[in-house]
């Protein structure tokens, strides 16, 4: 039997909300047809996307979705570069606070009708009406014409003017450096047809029957769903303005982490979107028609994100760190291979990165940690320690490590094991949450700044922060344009993270991706999910 494209990757994602979606006998027959359609990339994920909404995209593996039928201004490469997709070029105005972009003249919706700015404005003022379910709503607060929250302050007063039908231009309220808020912001800013939404009032948005089909100006359109919306199928939108792709068909469909090694040796599906160790994917080097890579730089990393609303001492936060021996978390993700796939990280960045403060230094003292934890009893701490992990790929055993070491400190610690969504809303719960810590992965960019949103108390997180700090010294660094003063800046940042320990930096991950020898050119491409966005315009099959 002739084998279809193989190919892994191993990105571990944060949230999975189930979704209830609309029957269709297309996307069952495509699904019994396995991997012998040809032109057709089958992706296995071990978490349920969220939706076909994207302003409610909670979860990496809805950006995967979202950023295929729906375009975005701009796409960031493996190499972090601001690439043009919706938008040809952009440029920001002497006084820092007017990014203008100009409009590809030969994008289109799937129905045909061209993209314009005005469906460009109409789609972001969108995002700041009160009660449309925008899952990132306080992004949008940076604009004028719109509250703390991100809301309008009057109707339709977001600072979005469509100057002509293919120039946008989109004011600040503050001095804001352009290429930071591309790289860490633009990801939800995406164009929807306007005349087929602009009658539906705010408060039927997200129940509309729109979303159960939706039309997108990707480089995908919808097919069909099933109705457990357990599988999605796509199809490649032969008119999109990017790229010279030939595959024909994409189908999303729920795989469990377990099994989607073996699923993809066996070719029922092409990519494994799914927490699967190295060792595994090392395993598979040598496989008939398959091609293992590996990156050399971590490309994400694993963290404890604290509750800091219920640890709100930072010495105890700090205990937690100093008690944590990384390097055999590194060794178990890792595996037998000779090969080195993680490095001791306390901190978001390598010391690759420009930005990197050199002073500081991942430090395992168990002693210090002990003082650190008599200092907080002393005062009226009780010592016990709650982490949430997720039963999927190594955080389990992880978290069994993680609690040793704490025991060994003084801690008593209780390890909850829990689905990944679950975990991640409780940890948001802040006061009324259940969990001290939880086991999170994400994965990371060249920017340093680019994955700090979860380090924010205006807006409610995993970290569930108090601490306006935190925003106040972002701010800064996001209005200063002289880079030497914004490096200094975040080395500053980064100083008081160190010291404040809002979440644990453990380890950061190398990247091994296994794919068909018959297809080329796609590793890259794949690490850019942690940009959420995957440039499937220029996949070859072949």
């Amino acid at each position: 039997m002739k084998r279809k494209i193989s190919f892994l990757l191993v990105l571990v994602m944060m949230l999975g909300i189930l979704l209830a979606g609309c029957a269709d006998k297309t996307a069952e027959e495509g699904a019994a047809a396995g991997t012998s359609s040809d032109g057709t990339i089958v992706w296995g994920m071990s978490t349920l996307w969220s939706g076909l909404l994207p302003f409610n995209n909670t979860n990496y593996y809805n950006s995967i979705i979202i950023s295929m039928l729906y375009d975005q201004l701009v796409y960031i490469d493996v190499e972090g570069n601001i690439e043009p997709r919706g938008a040809d070029s952009w440029t920001m105005s002497e006084d820092g606070k007017t990014i203008t972009f100009n409009l590809n003249k030969n994008a289109k919706f799937h129905d045909g009708t061209a993209v314009t700015a005005a469906d460009w404005v109409w789609s972001l003022q969108l995002l700041t009406k009160e009660g449309v379910g925008f899952s990132d709503q306080s992004l949008m607060s940076v604009f004028e014409g719109t509250d703390e929250a991100g809301v309008e302050t009057s109707e339709n007063s977001l600072a979005a003017v469509a100057v002509d039908d293919y120039t946008l231009q989109l004011t600040f309220k503050q001095v804001t450096n352009m290429e930071s808020f591309l790289m860490s912001n633009s990801y939800f800013m995406v164009v929807l047809p306007s005349a087929k939404l602009k009658d539906i009032p705010v408060a039927e948005m997200l129940t509309n029957e729109f979303w159960s089909a939706p039309i997108g100006s990707g480089p995908a359109k919808f097919v069909s769903q099933t109705a457990d919306a357990t599988e999605l199928t796509l199809a490649r939108n032969e008119a999109y303005h990017m790229g010279d792709a030939n595959w024909n068909t994409m189908i999303f469909k729920q795989t469990d982490a377990a099994s989607a090694s073996s699923a993809m040796l066996t070719g029922e599906i092409d990519i494994a979107y799914s927490p699967i160790a190295n060792d595994e994917a090392l395993a598979m080097n040598g496989s008939e028609g398959i091609t293992m890579d590996m990156r050399d730089e971590a490309t994400q990393v694993y963290v404890i994100a604290i509750n800091n609303t219920i640890v709100n001492d930072p010495r105890i936060r700090q205990a937690v760190n100093y008690a944590i021996n990384k390097d055999n978390i590194c060794t178990l993700l890792t595996g037998e291979s000779e090969v080195s796939l993680a490095t001791p990280m306390e901190l978001y960045i390598t010391e690759s990165n420009k930005y990197y403060p050199a002073d500081l230094k991942y430090n395992y003292n168990v002693e210090y940690a002990k003082k650190l934890l008599a200092e907080a009893k002393a005062d009226g701490y009780d010592g016990k320690f709650v982490l949430a992990a997720p039963a999927a790929g190594q955080r389990g055993e992880i978290g069994v490590l993680i609690g040793q070491d704490l025991e060994a400190a003084g801690f008593e610690v209780e390890i909850v094991t829990i689905d990944a969504s679950t975990m991640m809303a409780d940890l948001k719960a802040g006061e009324e949450g259940t969990y001290d810590g939880g086991l999170i992965i994400y994965g990371i960019t060249p920017d340093p700044m680019s994955r700090n949103d979860i380090i924010s108390a205006s807006d409610r997180t995993v970290l569930s922060l108090v601490d306006t700090a935190y925003d106040t010294m972002k701010d800064l660094i996001a209005s200063e344009l002289d880079e030497e003063v914004r490096a200094q800046l975040i080395n500053e940042f980064y100083d008081y993270l160190y010291q404040q320990q809002p979440a644990i930096w453990l380890a950061g991950k190398k990247q091994n991706y296994v794919y068909s020898s018959e297809l080329g050119n796609v590793t890259d491409d794949l690490i850019e999910i942690a940009r959420r966005n995957v440039p499937v315009w220029n996949w070859k099959i072949g």
